[in-house]
């Protein structure tokens, strides 16, 4: 039955921010509230559109991310924004993939993109007049473009007709800046009244009044959160919020609230909702403590969703940074093993070569002695030649070294194979590995002791 009474309300026109939300880019808790919100509509039989100025939008804002982070440039977005995109793992070329994939997205979910719309010259707003007017909710570098054609075109959608009545048809402007809301409302208020459907809403605005219209239809919500917010936009006078900002700034201007508090509190999304939920007790009188315990709650909020944002990232890091340490582990014990191949290889050749060395020494030693024996004990000519050769006083000046440092420092064979080989294993060590041959000292030493 509410399908049937609703269904003729005409076309809503959904504002960016809605349709980034409805994508996932403000979360995953935003997307699911924000595709409620679209599925609710789409069940009154309401015609969702957007003008192609808002696809534009969404396109740029898009693509502005995705020249920033193939720039490496973080200083323009938002922390959580950039945490999010991070955390999904958005790279420029996904984010590119978006961008063309944006239209049909939206198509998808229902949404018709409405392109060259010829507005009605007589029916034409100020544009100008109406961007002055819009100017003051936003910060003096946004540009005003995208909001002031769409307020436009929604106007001379009218066409000056008044509408009193949900059953009549209508175009709407949904936003979810309520400030944008009230300035654009306030502009028009001279050829719409306060009590009549105005030209732009929030997201609460439709979510209430179809609500009120068909209560069947939304047993979902919360009726506490619905009653409240319903009585306080029955009175489209704007008294509860306009009263509540105006005793915040009193207390800011007493110095009660830094100014801190007071750009914190003013801008949050949920102040309306708050101060809806606080009119159903005390009206349109706000006390300094109902103020103070707003400004808490919105701060306790804030200080949540930063300690939950500080607790995901120092788990992040945590896992990082233990992964980071297993895999230096790893490669410190693949580093060592590789040593002690390396140390092995050296070793053995050092040991070979030494051998040789110690073979020519025995050799040597022999030669001589053999050389030392009578003539008449030796009858082979052959030798006797070779005694007066190179041969024979190159094994005597060794043999002379060798008896020398044997007198000296007690060396033998076994000492000086030993002591070859050690050193040819730290001259190969260092050469391989690039260690000094101190390191190299210690790693041999420490292979000795196992």
């Amino acid at each position: 039955m509410a399908q049937r009474r609703c269904s003729t309300i005409g076309i809503s026109y959904l504002d960016t921010p809605i349709l980034i939300g409805l994508l996932g880019f403000n979360g995953n808790q935003k997307k699911k509230s924000t595709t409620e919100f679209i599925s609710l509509l789409k069940k009154v039989g309401i015609e969702l559109r957007i003008f192609d100025k808002s696809l534009d939008e969404a396109e740029m804002l898009l693509s502005a991310w995705r020249d920033d982070l193939r720039r490496n440039n973080y200083k323009k977005f938002n922390t959580k924004t950039l945490e999010l995109l991070k955390s999904q793992g958005y790279d420029p070329e996904r984010l590119e993939t978006e961008i063309k994939l944006l239209k049909s997205k939206l198509e998808g979910e229902g949404i018709k993109v409405e392109v060259g719309y010829r507005p009605n010259p007589k029916y034409q707003c100020d544009e100008k007049a109406l961007e002055v007017a819009i100017s003051s909710n936003f910060k003096e570098s946004k540009n005003l473009e995208h909001d002031t054609i769409c307020i436009s075109r929604i106007y001379n959608l009218r066409e000056g007709r008044l509408v009193n009545d949900l059953n009549q048809k209508m175009s709407i402007f949904v936003t979810s800046n309520t400030g944008l809301v009230n300035h654009a409302n306030n502009f028009f208020s001279d050829e719409i009244p306060k009590k009549y459907i105005p030209l732009v809403v929030s997201e609460q605005w439709m979510t209430t009044m179809f609500w009120l219209k068909g209560p069947d239809i939304f047993n979902s919500l919360p009726m506490e959160q619905v009653v409240a917010s319903a009585y306080g936009l029955l009175y489209t006078d704007d008294r509860f919020w306009n009263s509540f900002i105006n005793k915040l700034q009193l207390l800011e201007k007493k110095g009660k609230i830094t100014e801190e508090d007071f750009t914190f509190v003013r801008w949050d999304s949920d102040l309306l909702g708050l101060i809806h939920d606080v009119s159903v007790d005390v009206g349109e009188d706000f006390s300094e403590s109902d103020i103070f315990e707003i400004v808490e709650k919105i701060k306790e909020k804030h200080f949540k969703e930063k300690n939950n944002e500080i607790c995901k990232v120092r788990e992040e890091s945590g896992v990082e940074i233990s992964a980071l340490h297993k895999k230096i582990e790893e490669q410190e014990s693949e580093l060592g093993s590789t040593k002690q191949n390396i140390l092995r290889v050296s070793k053995f050749i050092g040991s070979l070569i030494s051998f040789y060395f110690c073979l020519i020494l025995v050799g040597s030693v022999f030669w001589a002695s053999y050389c030392n024996l009578p003539v008449d004990s030796i009858n082979n000519q052959f030798l006797h030649d070779y005694k007066k050769g190179t041969l024979t006083i190159t094994a005597i000046i060794v043999t002379a070294v060798f008896s020398f440092m044997g007198t000296m420092f007690g060396w033998n064979v076994i000492t000086a194979y030993q002591w070859i080989g050690n050193k040819l294993t730290k001259i190969l060590y260092a050469k391989l590995t690039g260690s000094n041959i101190q390191t190299s000292s210690e790693v041999i030493n420490e292979e000795g002791g196992k």
